[in-house]
């Protein structure tokens, strides 16, 4: 599912790697949620949608964050598994498929692929090194991004939705509660599955920092995993991973003007 917001061209990228997935049409579903965008992308989704018979297009008001829209795709789904993109993203053409032959092979209640960077994107390429059918708490909490494919029942039976509303870090308190929930959480990273391209003011990571609204997101997910009641080493070792890497590195030469 992905939320759309004023997203063009990347949204075409999106969608045309989407419609290339060598996993049966009949097998996925795509639900694109608008936001209440105002460029070409409302008349591309609904090209699409007449096209391909398994996407559903659902409009909103601006928001103004994806957790709302993220929450209306949930909603409108009853998938075994999710995925979540951005609207500037791109998957391989084997994604989809390999997520779900991985999940299913291992009984991974959550997946995590590998990324690459493109149009001089960064990303960490060190998180996701190797496949791993039962990765590490400690070791997957290093990435807290949404593009995750989740098992749809362990979100349900905890009622989990993102927070909404102008939430830094949004999507991380989401999957640090999937995660604690997670009875096994697998990496696939034996090729390049899923693919970050967009890098524009509209991109929320792109904008400015806002280091109130982190440190107060950065303390809930740290709640988290203290309520999670974990060893006591696993908990503090956690909590410092994330105080180093969404708090300290704010503060780094260069970083003072992005986001956290």
């Amino acid at each position: 599912m992905v939320p759309v917001f004023n997203a063009m061209p990347y949204l075409g990228e999106l969608l045309d790697s989407l419609a290339a997935q060598d996993l049966d049409p009949e097998h996925f579903e795509l639900i694109l949620v608008d936001d209440g965008s105002t460029d070409g992308g409302p008349q591309l989704m609904d090209r699409f949608a007449a096209a391909h018979p398994g996407t559903r297009v659902i409009r909103q008001r601006n928001s103004g964050w994806p957790g709302q829209p993220r929450n209306r795709g949930l909603a409108a789904t009853e998938a075994d598994y999710v995925f979540f993109a951005d609207a500037g993203d791109m998957l391989a053409r084997h994604a989809l498929r390999s997520m779900l032959d991985h999940a299913q092979l291992h009984q991974a209640d959550m997946v995590l692929p590998r990324i690459a960077g493109l149009n001089g994107r960064p990303v960490n390429r060190t998180l996701l090194a190797k496949n791993n059918p039962k990765a590490e708490l400690r070791e997957v909490f290093a990435t807290l991004a949404p593009q995750k494919h989740i098992r749809r029942a362990l979100i349900e039976r905890l009622e989990l939705r993102f927070p909404e509303g102008r939430v830094r870090l949004e999507d991380g308190i989401f999957i640090t509660a999937c995660y604690l929930a997670a009875k096994r959480t697998a990496v696939l990273a034996d090729d390049d599955y899923f693919l970050r391209a967009r890098q524009d003011a509209n991109n929320i990571s792109a904008r400015k920092a806002d280091p109130e609204g982190c440190t107060r997101s950065v303390a809930r997910i740290a709640e988290q995993v203290r309520a999670a009641r974990l060893p006591a080493d696993l908990e503090q070792g956690m909590v410092l991973d994330l105080y180093r890497r969404k708090i300290l590195r704010t503060y780094r030469p260069g970083r003072c003007s992005s986001s956290c």
